[in-house]
């Protein structure tokens, strides 16, 4: 884990990703599944990366540490910057160094991620030993320590069992140990609670919260707005293959700047607020090779005038926010606040 004495709030990012462009081969041709997104983590912040299924939420974690499955996927353009280091262009034996020392995933499915032949205590031994150089004996002893950070009862006894002998929250426990091992800057995490009840779900957020006390920034990929609202610092809202609005999630929450924002918060659940039907997003998100060439949620906006129609960038709306339509200014959005 990092060290306490060099964990002061910094305002340098932890990671920036600039104009960031993701093609695929399909029937159609290549076209671009992600497009012009930009967002930024800052250490000991949760940022949240929320849209519908589609999006491009996980395709842009992937990009991250660069384990699109090429040729298929492919950046054609961007920067990913972890300080001075572009990881979209750095030679692929540097970036494996950087792998899991620096920066780290967890993945949605533990146990696609964890070898059922090796028991919890060697996997989290092998990162050890591979970027720190620990013997067996050490790996062995972080390994445990690392379980009990993580939640994990009896850490002791558990360093010796297979993966398959854990439930699915002990799983991902396990995977969250494995990725920050080494102490790392940045962790990004897909869909770290699918499938886990609700009680396991609140105790991994919360654990993933407290990494951010060692100044870890955490990059919370998810599609549950409640998760978001509750555990997140800051959110990048994306539609489509482009980040639409960013800011500071209480602020997003209670004023959206976009009209797919509103329209994700407006279909959430509430107690607080009796209707006959819940609110829906009329339409489906667009195919890659059938995008508009304006704003690409014209066709699903309540809003849509013609200037929808003409290409829209992303512009700094002032407070941290940005935002990406361009009627945002004359519009007033209902919110929910928290």
């Amino acid at each position: 884990m990092p060290d306490p004495a060099n964990t002061e709030p910094s305002n340098a990012p932890a990671l920036t990703i600039e104009g960031l462009r993701i093609s695929a081969a399909t029937e159609h041709g290549r076209v671009d599944v992600v497009d012009d997104v930009h967002l930024t983590l800052r250490p000991g912040r949760i940022t949240g990366l929320a849209g519908e299924s589609g999006s491009g939420k996980t395709v842009t974690g992937l990009a991250v540490l660069r384990l699109l499955a090429e040729p298929t996927l492919r950046v054609e353009s961007g920067r990913i910057l972890l300080g001075d280091l572009d990881l979209a262009r750095l030679p692929r034996g540097e970036l494996r160094a950087l792998r899991g020392r620096r920066v780290s995933m967890v993945f949605q499915e533990p146990m696609t991620s964890l070898d059922p032949a090796f028991t919890v205590g060697t996997l989290i031994g092998e990162v050890l030993r591979r970027h720190l150089g620990m013997d067996r004996r050490a790996a062995r002893e972080r390994a445990v320590e690392l379980l009990d950070r993580v939640g994990i009862p009896e850490p002791e006894k558990r360093v010796d069992s297979f993966p398959f002998q854990l439930s699915g929250g002990m799983q991902q426990r396990v995977l969250i140990a494995m990725a920050v091992a080494c102490g790392p800057d940045v962790l990004i995490a897909d869909e770290p609670t699918t499938a886990l009840d609700v009680t396991v779900q609140a105790q991994i957020l919360r654990l993933l919260r407290s990494l951010t006390d060692d100044g870890m920034a955490v990059l919370l990929v998810t599609h549950d707005l409640g998760v978001l609202a509750e555990h997140c610092d800051d959110l990048v809202v994306m539609y489509a293959g482009q980040v639409v609005e960013t800011g500071p999630v209480d602020d997003v929450l209670a004023a959206p700047a976009h009209p797919y924002t509103a329209g994700l918060l407006a279909a959430v659940p509430s107690t607080a607020r009796r209707v006959e039907r819940l609110a829906t997003i009329p339409g489906t998100v667009p195919p890659p090779h059938l995008l508009p060439a304006g704003c690409r949620f014209v066709a699903r906006c309540p809003h849509a005038a013609p200037v929808c129609e003409e290409p829209v960038t992303l512009e700094d709306a002032g407070g941290g926010r940005s935002r990406r339509c361009a009627r945002a200014a004359e519009l007033d959005l209902e919110g929910v606040g928290r």
